[in-house]
């Protein structure tokens, strides 16, 4: 072949190489192809060698099973192995017969033991329901206004210690009853007083316990725990006095216990409130005796 210039062979040339080039391409894709399927065959197998192997092992336990059903199936159809199966049923049949006609003839009078109900119920009939919630404190409590205080028993015995103390520390602790008046069992009429009001700077926690005792009316309830029973009164008088007329109207309260055996308490507290200018009485008849809740 003739070349008729250097430019003419240098094309002819580069055509050449670049066939070879693409030969050399596809060539390499093909092996690339061929290594990506080779690895993805592998890792499939060895991913599921289990699941292959569980296969593998259902179809020979398959087949297991169909031999033996086979090889049952052929001694059942031996006769002496029939002839011993048979005995077996027979067997069977004769138990279940006797088993029968033991409990046929078998039977309770009464029963092992009472049912659950009945036994409850008998139970039930000497069972104390009466259960008494009430706080262990003694306590004055009046309803309509949530009051929910405790009452304290002055200690204070002596005729002058009862008329001269102002039982300030005691009425820290709650409200309190008068020394010598009767507890609320006892015939006569018990005696509770209170603060209404308090100074601003000073500290106390039941200083205005009595603080609703003006808007108190006639038929409101007063309730008493006392020593863990409840008494319950009715407030059938409100009256305002001078701190020396007060024991006029408790006196009057008291006699009349004596006359008419009700029992009464006194709740006082002073009046107008945020002064200690005047008392007021509030004067409840109990309607309720030693009640326990």
């Amino acid at each position: 072949m003739h070349y008729l210039t250097l430019d003419h062979l240098d094309t002819l040339t580069s055509k050449k190489r670049q066939k070879n080039k693409i030969f050399s391409y596809i060539r390499e894709l093909v092996i690339i192809w061929l290594i990506f399927g080779i690895a993805t065959t592998v890792v499939t197998v060895f991913t599921n060698a289990t699941l292959f192997a569980s296969s593998l092992k259902e179809t020979l336990n398959l087949n297991s099973s169909e031999n033996i059903e086979d090889v049952k199936e052929s001694m059942y159809q031996n006769s002496s192995i029939s002839s011993i199966i048979d005995k077996q049923q027979a067997r069977e049949q004769e138990i279940s017969s006797m088993i029968e006609e033991y409990m046929a003839s078998w039977s309770l009078s009464e029963p092992i033991a009472k049912d659950t109900e009945s036994l409850l119920a008998e139970w039930l009939k000497w069972y104390d329901f009466n259960f008494n919630t009430l706080p262990p404190t003694n306590r004055l409590i009046v309803p309509r206004f949530g009051v929910d205080d405790p009452i304290v028993i002055s200690a204070y015995t002596n005729m002058e210690e009862f008329i001269y103390k102002n039982y300030n520390e005691e009425l820290k602790r709650g409200v309190v009853k008068y020394p010598t008046t009767p507890n609320p069992w006892e015939s006569g009429n018990a005696l509770i007083f209170g603060h209404t009001s308090q100074e601003w700077w000073k500290y106390n926690k039941y200083g205005m316990a009595f603080a609703h005792i003006s808007q108190i009316q006639i038929g409101d309830v007063v309730q008493v725990v006392w020593d863990g029973h409840l008494y319950e009164y009715k407030v059938v008088d409100i009256q305002v006095k001078y701190p020396q007329h007060v024991n006029e109207t408790y006196q009057q309260y008291a006699k009349l216990s004596q006359n008419n055996g009700k029992n009464y308490v006194t709740l006082m507290g002073c009046y107008p409130i945020g002064t200690a200018k005047q008392r007021m009485l509030v004067i409840a008849e109990q309607v309720q005796t030693d009640s326990t809740k």
